[in-house]
């Protein structure tokens, strides 16, 4: 036989335009069999890492709401703590610099607490928006992957069109040769 005479670059030589198709349809079906594969694999890693970063910042932002609830409570009782020592204050004039002083200072733990919880809700708008877009990074990986096994499927298809066509035609070519 003439492949076996010519050896290894008889097999590549492009004297014939079926060992082409044939070798095209190999190539295609390697490539549409690994290359999509090799992608989903790396599509799923970074899904994952999207997934786990979800989690975390899910978890962050129950903590959050958790913190801004439970300054807000706080920040309730120190309204409430201004309202009777501005009572005690118009009932006991002789203490007036002593409740001043209190009044004060429970002011700026208020003012501090509003603070707190703002920086809070602010954090909290920040971890909502990360999440939001993760969400929409994780639909778009899987967007990715499905068109990866588009891909496969047709690389596949026309690769083993030309696999089994060119195969078929480039042995019957070397029959006739031989023949």
């Amino acid at each position: 036989m003439k492949l076996m005479d010519g050896g290894i670059s008889s097999l590549f030589g492009s004297d014939n335009p079926f060992k082409f198709f044939f070798l095209a349809g190999v190539l295609l079906l390697i490539t549409s069999l690994y290359y999509p594969f090799e992608k989903k694999h790396e599509l799923d890693i970074q899904r994952n890492k999207v997934e786990l970063s979800d989690s975390t910042l899910r978890l962050e932002l129950i903590t959050l709401q958790k913190e801004v609830k439970s300054l807000s409570v706080g920040y309730g009782q120190v309204i409430e703590d201004l309202d009777s020592l501005q009572q005690m204050k118009a009932k006991t004039p002789s203490r007036i610099d002593e409740i001043s002083a209190i009044i004060n200072q429970k002011k700026i733990d208020s003012n501090e607490k509003l603070e707190e919880i703002t920086r809070k809700k602010y954090d909290l708008e920040v971890k909502v928006i990360q999440l939001n877009f993760m969400k929409k990074e994780i639909e778009i990986y899987q967007s990715h992957l499905s068109e990866f096994k588009n891909y496969s499927i047709i690389f596949f298809l026309i690769g083993s069109f030309l696999f089994l066509y060119g195969g078929y035609r480039w042995l019957g070519y070397f029959k006739r040769q031989t023949g």
